[in-house]
């Protein structure tokens, strides 16, 4: 619009000039300025429904202070071609309320299809979402356009930076001995529901172990070794409540943690107060695939949902069946305690440092 006032200020101070001073060309000039603006918005109007916008993400995890890909794919269903394309979208962290602009810009030729990438720096964890809000379509002089609104949208998620952190597991949660759905394909024990293998009979194993039809097949005498059940000695709390500031750095102690647990092959819960399910939840993490789903879970909790509710009494009282070896209470002012004992108050700006410098156990 402002290059529009612009140009019809000028176009009328040529033809103020050419009557001024009885100039024939000005005269012209002026008229060919008026007939080019009519020209250049007949072309846009033409092309401003030949645009068919799709936006992707072709990776959708990245990881924080790094780069992630966007990625537009603009199919020209018309034979002119469009010099000037410039694409508006905003993007917003549902986990902490961040919200941003982003411009790309670019071109397409007629009946084809153009894909336009761009490396955005996100800084932030959280899941984003991103939207195509409106292009701008120039004419063929760059000068003038007609916008065109858009609903496209895509997510996708930043998690934190790993870093190392020591843990240290005791022999009271290295042979935890709870109640779990997860079993070892291993360790033989004690839970009748799940076999693990039928052997031969050995020396000190039960008589009611022996698998009766079994022995009688093969004529000797076969037992039955049930599976181990593989407990959660661990559960880590995220008493994140209100405070966003310190998301990232929240963030990273929490990874650090669990994914430290994961390398000594400690399984644990993660457990937090959800505003979403107005409760307390958890989730086993005994992989990377689990590790990686608690993050996009936790992502889920929007910003302006607090807990209401004492974390640990929540936990207990909902699960006072479970028992655990060990609690890990992380707290939003980066507060770590272990048990009973005090550990650490982490500082954002040393958070590398800290955590390599300490060892939980556990």
């Amino acid at each position: 619009m402002i290059n529009l006032i612009i140009y019809v200020i000028c176009a009328a101070l040529i033809l103020y000039a050419a009557v001024i001073y009885g100039s024939v060309g000005l005269a012209v000039l002026s008229f060919a300025a008026c007939f080019f603006v009519l020209f250049a918005y007949g072309y846009l109007l033409l092309m401003i429904f030949a645009f068919q916008v799709s936006l992707e993400i072709p990776i959708s995890v990245a990881e924080c202070e790094q780069t992630t890909e966007i990625t537009l794919k603009v199919k020209n269903r018309s034979f002119l071609p469009a010099v000037k394309l410039v694409f508006f979208l905003s993007y917003e962290n549902l986990l902490t309320g961040e919200k941003g602009q982003i411009r790309l810009k670019g071109a397409s030729d007629g009946k084809q299809t153009s894909v336009i990438c761009a490396k955005v720096q996100v800084n932030h964890c959280g899941k984003y979402q991103l939207k195509l809000r409106k292009i701008r379509i120039y004419d063929l002089s760059g000068i003038f356009y007609l916008p065109r609104s858009y609903k496209n949208s895509s997510e996708f998620y930043v998690i934190p930076q790993l870093y190392d952190t020591a843990v240290c597991v005791t022999e009271a949660s290295r042979h935890f001995m709870g109640e779990a759905d997860v079993y070892s394909d291993t360790a033989g024990g004690t839970d009748a529901s799940e076999i693990l293998q039928i052997r031969e009979f050995r020396s000190g194993d039960k008589i009611q172990s022996i698998h009766w039809k079994m022995s009688a097949k093969v004529d000797e005498l076969m037992v039955r070794e049930n599976r181990q059940p593989i407990g959660c000695p661990v559960v880590l709390f995220l008493d994140f409540k209100e405070k966003r500031k310190q998301m990232d750095t929240f963030l990273t102690i929490a990874a650090a943690v669990s994914f430290a647990l994961l390398d000594q092959k400690c399984a644990h819960y993660v457990a937090w107060y959800s505003g979403r399910e107005k409760d307390v939840i958890r989730l086993r993490v005994d992989d990377e695939e689990t590790f990686y789903l608690f993050l996009m879970l936790f992502y889920e909790e929007k910003k302006g949902e607090k807990g209401r509710i004492d974390l640990l009494e929540g936990y207990k009282e909902k699960y006072k069946a479970e028992p655990y070896v060990t609690e890990i209470l992380l707290k939003d002012d980066l507060t770590v305690s272990v048990g009973e004992t005090y550990q650490k108050t982490f500082t954002p700006e040393k958070i590398e440092q800290e955590l390599s410098g300490v060892e939980f156990v556990v």
